[in-house]
């Protein structure tokens, strides 16, 4: 950690270097593109990141959640939100930033609420309340999301495939299309084709031979009606 942290600082010191170095680079430049030089030429950047000079009362409502990566996503990182904020006030103009990893499979409820959303709940709403306590509630919008759902989704990515004459494959869960019987018949019907993406979303690789042929085979019924293959 501290070699990464390290050639980071690095790479910002070469970087005001070789701006220094350029001359008449800045005045080149729009208004927006000398603001964001600005930012990370500076010590701006540096002052923002470094949270251990903010108010102790404002770090503690913001939490510290765990700075490890969760599986193969981001840090649950609470102090990521303050660092948002001091990025803005920095003179950042949009800061973005991921938190975890939210593809629990068929355990959405138990593990968003024992691994995520307790860490999540105080972040998010320690910086809106903080960017109201600032005064700063006109000029930032805060947005949090995740990957749009099918319902949304779905009626999109059919409509661009369609636009540009192309077929596609869609891997479906079985449940999907037993609560929704009419998506993967609509797939079928602008001619793509309609394929098994397990029972409920489950993790194989934690099932044993038998349970995991038994799901296979169970989705591949539900499926084969649903499009009337």
């Amino acid at each position: 950690r501290f070699d990464n942290r390290r050639n980071l600082l690095h790479s910002f010191d070469k970087f005001r270097r070789d701006i220094d170095n350029v001359e008449g680079s800045l005045s080149q430049m729009d208004n927006f593109t000398q603001q964001a030089i600005g930012v990370l030429t500076t010590s701006k950047l540096a002052n923002a990141l470094n949270v251990q000079t903010e108010d102790p009362r404002i770090r503690e409502r913001y939490g510290k959640g765990d700075s490890k990566n969760f599986g193969d996503g981001a840090p649950r990182n609470n102090e990521h939100f303050l660092m948002a904020r001091r990025l803005i006030e920095a003179g950042a103009r949009c800061v973005t930033l991921n938190f975890g990893r939210w593809d629990f499979h068929s355990n959405n409820f138990s593990e968003a609420r024992n691994t995520h959303l307790p860490y999540f709940d105080r972040a998010l709403s320690a910086l809106i309340e903080d960017i109201n306590d600032r005064g700063l509630a006109d000029d930032v919008s805060v947005v949090a999301w995740g990957e749009f759902g099918r319902r949304v989704g779905v009626p999109q990515i059919l409509k661009v495939l369609g636009k540009h004459d192309v077929t596609a494959s869609f891997f479906v869960p079985a449940i999907v299309g037993l609560l929704d019987p009419d998506e993967p018949r609509k797939i079928v019907d602008a001619g793509h084709e309609v394929g098994m993406h397990g029972w409920i979303h489950e993790n194989n690789s934690l099932l044993d031979q038998a349970t995991e042929r038994d799901l296979m085979l169970r989705s591949r019924e539900a499926i084969e009606k649903l499009t009337t293959i």
